[in-house]
């Protein structure tokens, strides 16, 4: 019958049936079972970046596993990433060693489950690259190096530079370098001393190879010396310091004698290389040094010279020791005016010394007016006289006629050989007493 064939045919895959179907059936596949594929990889000296598609999955994919180990030590435990979010399609292993295999593999995770893990591949990373320390110009104290950035898939952070002296161990370490920087300026250095410096850079969790050392030799600071001096002024010179550096000026210190620290005098013109100090004790030894002055700072100071003021004043001085007016009445001045000592002060220097000076009345009550000479004798050390006036005919004439006051100015006059000074006219005021 019909029907009963029909029902013979189902009764095979019905439940609690122990026969075997006609032929294969197919199952939906589960969740445990798919894989993601890993499509794509990038390396660099210290990274890797694996891409990959998502399984076909009717299911809520919650996020991803990723594993990874070295491909030359299978004993090795996997390293375990298990916080890469399911929308996420890549990831990047960091802090890897260069030039090192690494298994790589994934797998999709479910809301109360994992798939499959995919197809482990192999990947390189490259060796490690380092900047190319391609210049460098020295001063005195200062180095500047610049370099060139190593090819890297990742991005630099930044840069590290150490220096040292070549004939030392110990190197000193710069590590705050932006990563958009090509070039860095060592400062504070010893002149005329040759360094070592090397560079490497700085990636977000680990830093590249560093580049070969290159030598590097400070130049010298300026060289000075004493070229002239007096009793109270020195003259120095100086050589311009070897730099590749834009001089933009010379700064030049003093102490000694009374000074308790350097004296700094500024704004040297970057085209002089000759400086004058005055002002100074006699007989006296200072020391004295000189730098150069650049855009952004100053070189190395020069050595000390110590330079000594003469015992001389060169020219010599003549003047008086004060300004004033001495009163006198016709009584004094009757007696001669010799009465009236002026005193003046001489620095002789080397040779004697010829200092004019000019006696001169205003009113009527003198005979006369003289100019003289007086011969100052030589001596290192200054002293003071009177000038011997002319007594002979410059006398006061006391009297009983009502007469104005006179006024007799005594002033010294340039000559040759020495330098007026100040003061150089004293005044001497005769009162009529009638």
């Amino acid at each position: 019958m019909l029907a009963g064939s029909l029902l013979g045919a189902c009764s095979g895959v019905g439940p609690g049936s122990t026969g075997t179907p006609d032929s294969e059936t197919t199952t939906a596949p589960t969740t445990e079972s798919l894989a993601p594929t890993l499509s794509e990889s990038t390396a660099g000296s210290s990274r890797i970046t694996v891409t990959w598609s998502a399984p076909a999955t009717d299911g809520s994919i919650t996020g991803y596993e990723l594993q990874w180990r070295p491909s030359s030590d299978t004993d090795t435990d996997w390293t375990v990433v298990t916080d890469i979010s399911g929308t996420e399609a890549s990831y990047a292993i960091t802090g890897l060693q260069p030039q090192t295999t690494y298994e790589v593999r994934v797998r999709a995770v479910f809301a109360t489950t994992a798939g499959a893990w995919s197809e482990t591949i192999t990947v390189s990373t490259t060796e490690t690259l380092a900047p190319t320390l391609s210049e460098s110009t020295a001063g005195s104290n200062r180095i500047t190096v610049t370099w060139t950035a190593p090819a890297s898939d990742e991005s630099i952070t930044g840069y590290e530079l150490q220096w040292r002296p070549s004939s030392g161990t110990d190197w000193t370490l710069v590590s705050d370098i932006p990563g958009t920087e090509t070039s860095y300026k060592i400062t504070g250095l010893h002149p005329q001393t040759t360094y070592e410096v090397r560079v490497r850079a700085v990636f977000a969790t680990t830093a590249g190879a560093w580049s070969e050392s290159i030598s590097v030799s400070t130049a010298a600071p300026p060289t000075l010396s004493q070229t002239a001096r007096t009793g109270t002024s020195i003259t120095v010179r100086w050589s311009v310091p070897a730099t590749d550096e834009s001089i933009t000026g010379y700064e030049l210190q003093l102490r000694g004698a009374s000074l308790s620290s350097w004296m700094t005098f500024t704004g040297i013109s970057r085209t002089r290389t000759r400086a004058t100090i005055e002002n100074l004790q006699r007989k006296v030894t200072y020391e004295v040094r000189v730098r150069a002055r650049y855009g952004d700072g100053a070189g190395a100071w020069s050595a000390i010279v110590p330079c000594t003021t003469g015992a001389y004043v060169d020219p010599p001085l003549a003047g008086f020791f004060s300004h004033g007016t001495r009163v006198m009445s016709e009584a004094e001045a009757a007696k001669g005016f010799i009465a009236t000592p002026v005193a003046a002060y001489f620095y002789p220097g080397k040779a004697p010394m010829k200092i004019r000076y000019e006696v001169r009345e205003t009113g009527d009550m003198l005979n006369s007016t003289s100019k003289g000479v007086f011969e100052a004798v030589p001596d290192s050390e200054p002293r003071s006289s009177f000038l011997p006036y002319p007594i002979d005919t410059i006398w006061g004439v006391d009297d009983d006629v009502d007469e104005p006051d006179s006024t007799v100015t005594v002033q010294i006059l340039p000559g040759p050989g020495y330098r007026v000074g100040a003061p150089s006219l004293y005044t001497i005021k005769i009162t009529d007493d009638d």
